[in-house]
Formats: C-alpha cells, sequence, structure tokens
C-alpha cells in the first residue's frame, strides 16, 4: 500500500474486533494509532467532504 500512494492502511485484529476499532496508518506517517470505529468513520467522510469541496472550488 506504501507504493502505490493509499492513504490509509486499517489494521484489524481479534483485539480489534473485540473493542469494534480500527488501528490507522496514514501514507506518508510510520505510526499507527487506534480509533473507534465510529471515531474513524467520521474522520474518513469528513476528509472526503472537504476534498470534494476544494474539488469544486479549484
Amino acid at each position: 500500500s506504501q507504493t502505490q500512494k493509499i492513504p490509509y492502511q486499517l489494521i484489524v485484529g481479534d483485539k480489534e474486533m473485540e473493542s469494534k476499532s480500527v488501528n490507522v496508518r496514514r501514507y506518508g506517517i510510520k505510526e499507527t494509532h487506534t480509533e473507534s470505529l465510529e471515531e474513524f468513520t467520521a474522520n474518513i467522510l469528513a476528509d472526503i467532504a472537504r476534498k470534494s469541496r476544494l474539488a469544486k472550488v479549484e
């Protein structure tokens, strides 16, 4: 995913399944962090909204 420049990597293991969370790594950043599934969903939807508004303005 790094060589293909995919913006997000999500790691979901047993621990994440139990806690309904995802481990997130953003493109270009080596560190990962854990977010609740609801928090990640809200963040990604906000990113999409920002990108689509920028595309319309430019």
